[in-house]
């Protein structure tokens, strides 16, 4: 069996595990319309317990292989989103809580969580894409929530899985008379089948899009955050310039809060304001860039207004608490 080192690979890899799954199942709907009525009923409970069957398996295959395809990356955690992180320490927190642990182990597990985002992601407990043979919507959610993509797909189709898959499921297999009726076939495959595909794309979306780094540390956010007050600081200076010989050579000197001519303090505030809607558009195009991009669009503004410092949090925080808030 090939593993996925590549996002091609794990998209084969989906694909080929979807398509005999399908095709069984669409195996099994003709079998039932051909059948005669003494087969019939069996066949209906059958294809039931066959749906519920590929609903589990395909959901555990595609977080199984997602995670996989994350190992073989041989990147260290702070090259994920945090989510990957947390799923390598839960298993040791289930061990933790279960059994009589000693002061020494207990320390050494903060300390490994404390030092260990520098390490290399390789390994996978697992334990961890748990469906609990029971994969309701509660579960779906919860294995959404450690692969890091979002659930609430799944909670909009709960009484599909809860009741008329799961609940049936369960009474065919505890032995149970449920009776199916057979205009209800063609809907219950082609919902199951949907949900199967919409987690594979939701997992093969946050690969290809490369969703899966982590969100810059704090100290780039805070630099962002200066570059994006620098825009409100060129504005004000070149409102007390204007005309004013020298101007560029003061904006070089970076000396933007000592000059002549100073506006009035409703002016500066009324200037800072119409900069926000500016200012705040770079702030969202920054939120899904990476560390590397943010400095050097940071370097690119230096250059641009030739200001050779940024202002203090402080100030930042004076003029627009939205800043002081990233």
């Amino acid at each position: 069996m090939s593993k996925p080192y590549t996002e091609d690979d794990l998209s084969s890899i989906l694909d080929a595990d979807l398509i005999w799954r399908r095709k069984e199942l669409s195996d099994m709907k003709s079998a039932i319309k051909t059948a005669d009525l003494a087969s019939k009923p069996v066949l209906l409970r059958a294809i039931i317990a066959m749906s519920y069957a590929h609903w589990e398996g395909y959901v555990r295959t595609c977080a199984n292989r997602y995670f996989e395809h994350l190992t073989l990356r041989k990147k260290p955690f702070l090259g994920f989103e945090r989510q990957i992180y947390v799923n390598s320490i839960l298993g040791r927190l289930d061990a933790l809580y279960r059994g009589r642990v000693s002061l020494g182990e207990r320390c050494k597990l903060v300390n490994d969580i404390l030092d260990g985002q520098g390490s290399r992601f390789s390994y996978i407990n697992p334990d961890l894409v748990d469906t609990r043979s029971n994969l309701s919507t509660d579960v779906i959610k919860d294995i959404c929530m450690i692969c890091g993509v979002d659930s609430i797909h799944f909670e909009g189709n709960r009484t599909f899985l809860d009741v008329l898959l799961l609940k049936r499921r369960n009474a065919i297999a505890h032995g149970q008379q449920e009776y199916i009726r057979t205009d209800e076939i063609d809907d219950l495959v082609a919902n199951i089948l949907a949900l199967m595909s919409l987690f594979r794309n939701l997992l093969e979306n946050k690969v290809y899009t490369k969703a899966l780094r982590q969100r810059p540390p704090a100290a780039v956010w805070v630099r962002a955050a200066y570059a994006l007050a620098v825009l409100g600081a060129v504005a004000l200076s070149n409102f007390t310039d204007r005309g004013s010989r020298g101007s560029r050579a003061r904006r070089c000197s970076g000396e933007i809060a000592k000059r002549p001519n100073r506006p009035s303090r409703s002016h500066r505030s009324l200037i800072f304001s119409a900069q926000l809607p500016y200012m705040d558009a770079i702030r969202r195009s920054m939120v899904t860039a990476s560390g590397a991009q943010m400095e050097r669009t940071i370097s690119s503004l230096q250059t641009r207004f030739c200001i050779s410092r940024f202002p203090s949090l402080t100030q930042i925080a004076s003029r627009s608490p939205m800043l002081s808030q990233l």
